[in-house]
């Protein structure tokens, strides 16, 4: 038989409560670790569903030259943006912010994005992280052609009557627009004759059987 002294039995009963006291600080740091990750998770949930929601972007859909003609036909009496541009373009990124404040400072022109890119997954990401607000869409071949783009940015303004009034590469500035458009309204204001002169600009669709030149 072993025998302890009082100072022995001090000694388990302190090691029995420290522990003890280990045990229960574990339990408290697990439990509050599961807390912090459940926060962490509902965070990140109410982030994610508050997310823009500016643009569909599961439902980005191609464009050909009629739907196109549509589009444009449901705009006339306002000014028109086709913007051709690239997820993997800066200049084009440089451009978006340009669009929608024109949009706010304008509210006659309805811009219309045309998106060069294969990969949509990039373009939704793109047009997220822009916070894209007008309708984006993938042109067909035949549109391409039709407008000749061969490089990007490339945008084309139409006036309320649907003809063009500024077609260009590169990077289309808020104060560019603003001006156009101003000068374009104060021809309709002074009720100034339309100059009806054959103008390079105007060559809206090249391609055979796609009629969307404006008359």
């Amino acid at each position: 038989m072993r025998y302890y002294d009082n100072d022995t039995n001090s000694n388990i009963q302190k090691y029995k409560e420290d522990s003890q006291k280990v045990r229960s600080t574990k339990s408290h740091i697990i439990r509050y670790s599961f807390f912090l990750f459940f926060l962490i998770f509902l965070s990140f949930s109410i982030n994610s569903s508050s997310a823009p929601t500016t643009n569909n972007l599961t439902s980005i859909k191609k464009i050909n030259s009629t739907q196109l003609l549509q589009q444009l036909n449901q705009k006339q009496g306002n000014y028109v943006l086709i913007n051709f541009f690239a997820s993997w373009c800066p200049p084009c990124k440089e451009e978006v912010p340009h669009f929608l404040a024109i949009q706010e400072k304008f509210p006659q022109i309805e811009v219309v994005g045309l998106s060069l890119d294969e990969d949509v997954l990039s373009l939704e990401a793109f047009i997220y992280e822009t916070a894209i607000t007008y309708p984006v869409f993938l042109p067909s071949d035949e549109v391409l052609f039709a407008y000749r783009t061969n490089s990007i940015p490339y945008s084309v303004i139409y006036d309320k009557n649907l003809k063009i009034i500024y077609a260009a590469s590169g990077i289309l500035t808020e104060d560019k627009m603003l001006t156009l458009l101003i000068e374009e309204e104060n021809k309709a204001n002074t009720s100034e004759e339309p100059d009806d002169s054959p103008d390079d600009s105007n060559r809206f669709y090249h391609a055979e059987n796609i009629e969307l030149v404006s008359n």
